[in-house]
């Protein structure tokens, strides 16, 4: 009940930001509970705010500056609408439990779930939709992600997908994975 409340505060604080509405409605899975909502919110957004506040401590240290940033709880409604979509279109399946997945078996690599049995976007929809977000905002030839070489198989499962579903944006999203650092 504390991560439905805490993904529907997500929504509410950081979605405005960028002038978009929800997609993944959190309402359908939070009962009543000991939990009280607007406290939730109030801890959420204070937590937020002293995280970011020392992230950008860290990147002036580093002497690093953003562009942007793509907060899960805006590129998981991206990639919620797009796992939909693209379900609709046979990219994705239907697991036996109900949850929605990339069948990368058929094309030589794994299958991944995208959309949890409970109807929730897992962190694959997160990064699917992150292409969209950052493309919305900065029409980019290519975009670039670097990461450990722990999750090289995971994004070679989600880039798989993003090309079927947009070949422009999947051929144009490119990963590397590294030692570590």
């Amino acid at each position: 009940q504390l991560n439905f409340l805490i993904f529907k505060a997500a929504q509410e604080i950081v979605l405005p930001k960028y002038k978009e509405n929800a997609q993944v409605d959190y309402d359908q899975f939070i009962k009543e509970s000991q939990y009280d909502y607007q406290s939730i919110k109030s801890i959420y957004e204070t937590g937020r705010k002293w995280s970011l506040e020392y992230f950008e401590k860290i990147y002036k240290r580093l002497g690093t500056n953003f562009d942007g940033y793509y907060p899960e709880s805006r590129t998981g409604e991206f990639g919620y609408d797009m796992v939909l979509d693209g379900l609709k279109k046979g990219i994705f399946e239907k697991g036996d439990r109900g949850a929605i997945i990339y069948p990368g078996e058929k094309k030589g690599i794994h299958n991944r779930v995208f959309i949890n049995s409970m109807g929730l976007p897992t962190y694959e929809t997160k990064d699917f939709g992150n292409a969209k977000a950052k493309f919305k905002d900065f029409k980019y030839d290519a975009s670039i992600i670097v990461t450990g070489n722990e999750i090289n198989e995971y994004f070679h499962v989600v880039l798989s997908a993003l090309k079927e579903y947009d070949q422009k944006l999947g051929n144009s999203t490119i990963h590397i994975g590294h030692g570590m650092v």
